[in-house]
C-alpha cells in the first residue's frame, strides 16, 4: 500500500477537543521546557537526577491524562501497535533490572538501572499521553510555533555559547562546581579551558551530540507539522539550523542532518533552489574570516574518513571492551547483564553505539525487540507520512548516527531526546488519521 497525500484536517468531537485542553497546555510546556535543559537545581543524591524543567513538567503531563484528560477517539491503530510493542519492550527492560539487583554487586550498575527503567517507563505513559490528545487544525498550529521557538532556542543557544557570548561557566553557576559532586556537568567550565573539547553545547546538555541530534529531531518535526512549505521564514530558519548544528562540533550530528536535508531537497527541488541564496550568502561571510571556526571545520571535515579510527574518538577500544564481555560470558548475549551492567564496565560508563547497548544490557531478545520497534515505526512512518516524509528520513538519519552514540537509550547525556523523538511519532500518527485524500 503507497502512502497517500492527505490535505483537510477532519476534526474530532469538540467534546474530545474540550477534555483534552489541559493536556495539550502541559504537552507545549513540555517541549518548550526542551529548550534548556540544564538542570535548575543540585536536588537529589546524583547528578544524573538533578531536576530539568522538562523533569518537573512531565509529572503533570503524565498525571493529568492518568486523571482523564484524554480522548480515546484519538487513539489510533497506529499507536496501538507501538503501545504494544513499548510495552513489550518495558518487560524486557524490568526483567533486566531484576538480573541487576539480583546479580550484581555494584551499587553504582543497580542505581543506573533504576535511573534507565525509571526513564523508559517515563518515556512509555509520554506517548501513551500524548497519543490521546484531540487534535485540531489550531492545536498543529500551535505546536508548530512551539516547535520553532524551540528550534530557535536551541539554535541561538549553541551560537551564543560558541561565539563566548554567553560564558558556559555562567549556565551552570547555580550547580556544585566539584568533579565529585557535578559530575559531567562540570564539563561546562572545562570547556572555556579547554576549548578543543567543543563549546557548542548551549542550553541542552553537558554532551554537544544531544544538541546536535535535538537540532535534527525539531527541524524534521516542523517540517512534518508544516508539511515543508518553502517560505523565507523556513529557508532562514534551516540555515540557522546547519550553521548551529555545524558548530556543535557533533560530527554524528552534523552528517545526520546533511543527509535528512539532502533528502528533503531530492523530494521538494523547490527548497533547494529557495535555500540558494541564503547559502551563497553564508559561504561568503564564514570564507571572509575561518579563524573562529578552523578548527570546528577540520573536526567536522574528518566526517569524510568516518571509519579512520582516530577520528573515532576512542570508541573502537570501548566497542571492544563490551564485545569482550559478552564474549566471556555467553549467558550475557541471551539475557543481557542487566539494566545499568554497563556502567562499570569502562570509564565512558555505557557502549556508545545504541544497537550494542541493547545488545549488552538486555541480551539477544531485548536487542531484536528494538529493531522490531524501529522497523515497525519506520513502515508505519513511510506508509502514512505524507508530503517529503520528513519524520521517516530523521529517523534513517539518527538510525545510522546511533551506530557511534546511544540515540535511542535512554542515558543521562541525552535527557529527554528520547521524549521528543516519541511526541513526534505520536503526533504525526494522530495526523494521519485526520485528513482527508485531496480532491482534484
Amino acid at each position: 500500500m503507497g502512502a497517500q497525500r492527505y490535505s483537510q484536517i477532519i476534526p474530532l468531537p469538540p467534546a474530545a477537543i474540550r477534555r483534552t485542553g489541559p493536556l495539550f497546555i502541559v504537552l507545549c510546556l513540555y517541549i518548550i521546557a526542551h529548550s534548556f535543559m540544564i538542570p535548575i537545581a543540585a536536588v537529589g543524591p546524583s547528578w544524573s537526577v538533578w531536576p530539568t524543567l522538562a523533569d518537573i513538567i512531565i509529572v503533570p503531563l503524565i498525571g493529568i491524562a492518568i486523571l482523564g484528560f484524554r480522548s480515546t477517539t484519538a487513539l489510533t491503530p497506529l499507536h496501538r501497535r507501538c503501545l504494544r510493542s513499548f510495552g513489550v519492550l518495558l518487560g524486557i527492560a524490568l526483567f533486566a533490572l531484576l538480573h541487576t539487583i539480583v546479580f550484581t554487586t555494584e551499587r553504582e550498575a543497580v542505581m543506573y538501572g533504576l535511573y534507565f527503567f525509571y526513564r523508559f517507563t517515563e518515556f512509555f505513559l509520554l506517548f501513551w499521553a500524548v497519543s490521546q490528545v484531540a487534535w485540531s487544525t489550531k492545536r498543529l498550529t500551535i505546536i508548530g510555533w512551539v516547535v520553532d521557538i524551540v528550534l530557535l532556542i536551541t539554535c541561538a543557544g549553541v551560537l551564543l555559547t560558541f561565539f563566548g557570548i554567553i560564558p558556559l561557566s555562567n549556565l551552570v553557576a547555580h550547580l556544585p562546581q566539584s568533579p565529585d559532586l557535578a559530575g559531567p556537568w562540570v564539563a561546562y567550565p572545562l570547556k572555556e579551558k579547554f576549548p578543543d573539547d567543543g563549546r557548542g553545547v548551549g542550553f541542552v546538555g553537558y554532551n554537544h551530540a544531544y544538541a546536535g541530534v535535538q537540532i535534527l529531531a525539531l527541524v524534521a518535526l516542523r517540517c512534518a507539522l508544516t508539511q515543508s512549505r518553502v517560505t523565507m521564514g523556513a529557508i532562514l530558519l534551516l540555515m540557522i539550523a546547519v550553521v548551529s548544528s555545524f558548530v556543535t562540533e557533533s560530527r554524528a550530528g552534523f552528517a545526520a542532518l546533511i543527509f535528512f536535508l539532502a533528502t528533503q531537497f531530492a523530494r521538494n527541488p523547490k527548497l533547494l533552489v529557495a535555500a540558494m541564496p541564503l547559502v551563497l550568502t553564508a559561504v561568503v561571510m564564514f570564507g571572509r574570516d575561518m579563524g573562529a571556526v578552523s578548527e570546528t571545520v577540520a573536526r567536522q571535515q574528518t566526517i569524510l574518513s568516518a571509519t579512520d579510527g582516530d577520528n573515532l574518538s576512542g570508541r573502537p577500544d570501548i566497542w571492544r571492551a563490551y564485545t569482550e564481555v559478552l564474549l566471556n560470558n555467553p549467558s550475557y548475549i541471551l539475557v543481557g547483564a542487566g539494566l545499568g551492567a554497563s556502567y562499570p564496565v569502562t570509564p565512558n560508563r555505557s557502549c556508545h553505539m545504541t544497537p550494542l547497548q541493547y545488545l549488552f544490557e538486555l541480551g539477544l531478545i531485548g536487542f531484536l525487540a528494538y529493531w522490531f520497534i524501529v522497523f515497525q515505526i519506520a513502515l508505519l512512518l513511510y506508509r502514512f507520512e505524507s508530503g517529503t516524509k520528513p519524520l521517516f528520513f530523521a529517523l534513517v538519519a539518527l538510525q545510522v548516527a546511533s551506530f557511534t552514540m546511544e540515540t535511542f537509550y535512554p542515558i543521562p547525556y541525552l535527557g529527554h531526546f528520547l521524549g521528543l523523538c516519541l511526541f513526534a511519532i505520536a503526533v504525526s500518527f494522530s495526523k494521519s488519521q485526520l485528513r482527508l485524500p485531496n480532491r482534484h
